[in-house]
């Protein structure tokens, strides 16, 4: 188990996957080992699914920098400091002329879609873009200090804050589910590729190895739907089910490998859900926490396969359907 706040879902650090940290709202008092623990990581991507207050309780600390307090600083055991810096903040609910940089990363968000869903219609684009509005992000630089303001390490990280998701429930569409995960990899690609030009690194496609960074308020219920609807798409998206293949496979770890060796696929006796959520389980305990949050992933899975993958018979996703899915034994839902 690592030292830092969350817990890492297992994976082999040598092939081409996405790995995640799960971890609960920071706390005032947790705040600097969060952000250590980010920079240590070189993570691209922060994904914070809860406000910062719900309902009147507060569900998480405000750690992260704003337009109202745009550094931020942390003192560290080591007497050295952490300080957060705030580059870019793009609310992308607002009804205000868009930056430049909001603009750019629209554009390049656009084009991400359009490369890597070919046969999503145009019109559907335009309405994950839509989707977004529940998201703030900024992009950050997190530097580490020595005592005399020596720079030890620095970072770029984008944090993205999705208001439109309940504690305990679900966002009020599945679309808005599956846009934020495309708008996820996305910015993880993105991120990627800038630190790859910064450190003279040529790649078409980069690979991501460092680990992103989710979190809700207590780190398992929103955290855990997220993580399994991502983690499955982009398996798909990979190729690593075929219908054409009939061989099962569940893994033990999550791993979005594209190697030929991991080809083989769930038949259709597999409940893909059921397994990618018994696998969070072993690694983080109530992960995806209701029966809603536990059916809302067959609905965001089976309607990204419609916009996908038309062709694809449902069978592999789940053997009976998004209206009624089968709930792992291990998990007792009231």
């Amino acid at each position: 188990m690592p030292t830092h706040p969350g817990k890492k879902v297992p994976s082999d650090k040598s092939a081409n996957v996405h790995r995640y940290i799960a971890a609960q709202g920071p706390l005032p008092h947790t705040s600097g080992d969060f952000w250590s623990m980010t920079l240590e990581e070189k993570s691209n991507v922060v994904l914070m699914l809860t406000p910062g207050i719900e309902r009147k309780t507060v569900k998480c600390h405000q750690y992260y920098p704003s337009s109202e307090e745009p550094g931020m600083e942390f003192d560290r055991p080591d007497n050295s400091r952490i300080r957060v810096d705030l580059e870019h903040e793009v609310h992308f609910g607002s009804s205000a002329e868009p930056s430049p940089f909001q603009v750019t990363l629209q554009t390049l968000f656009q084009q991400y879609l359009k490369q890597n869903h070919r046969s999503m219609p145009t019109d559907l684009q335009r309405t994950i873009l839509n989707c977004l509005k529940s998201v703030i992000l900024r992009r950050v630089q997190i530097t580490r200090f020595k005592i005399h303001n020596d720079i030890v390490s620095s970072s770029l990280c984008h944090h993205i804050l999705y208001t439109g998701w309940p504690d305990h429930g679900v966002p009020d569409e599945p679309l808005e589910l599956l846009a934020l995960s495309e708008f996820y990899q996305f910015l993880s690609e993105y991120t990627e590729k800038e630190k790859n030009q910064q450190s003279n690194e040529t790649t078409t496609t980069p690979s991501i190895s460092s680990p992103g960074i989710i979190h809700c308020s207590a780190g398992v219920g929103r955290t855990g739907t997220f993580i399994t609807t991502h983690f499955l798409t982009l398996m798909l998206h990979l190729h690593i089910l075929s219908s054409s293949t009939r061989a099962a496979q569940v893994p033990t770890t999550l791993s979005t490998t594209s190697s030929s060796s991991s080809s083989s696929i769930y038949d259709s006796s597999t409940d893909l859900i059921l397994a990618c959520v018994h696998i969070l389980r072993n690694n983080r305990i109530m992960m995806v926490q209701t029966i809603e949050q536990y059916q809302f992933c067959y609905k965001a899975l089976l309607l990204w396969l419609e916009f996908n993958h038309p062709h694809v018979p449902r069978s592999p996703m789940s053997p009976r359907s998004a209206r009624s899915p089968r709930s792992p034994r291990s998990i007792q839902y009231s």
